[in-house]
């Protein structure tokens, strides 16, 4: 069973995936969406090395949203 912790940085990241290619697609390629998104996740797993420590699986989690939008975005072009 996936964490909570782990599935609301699934939703997130795809959130903020699919926000960010609506808002950037004819400005920006598809890679600094995914970029700016990535970094948030890493600033946010940064941060939580003063409270519950670093954890890989929050970033593969994040990662796991970005790929979701990025799937569902390509079908929709």
């Amino acid at each position: 069973m996936m964490q909570y912790d782990k599935w609301l940085h699934s939703v997130v990241s795809f959130m903020l995936t699919v926000m960010l290619i609506a808002v950037t697609q004819f400005f920006f390629p598809w890679w600094v969406a995914v970029s700016c998104v990535l970094v948030v996740g890493l600033y946010k797993e940064l941060h939580d090395i003063q409270t519950t420590g670093f954890d890989w699986k929050d970033i593969v989690a994040d990662c796991v949203g970005i790929s979701l939008a990025m799937c569902l975005w390509a079908l929709a072009i």
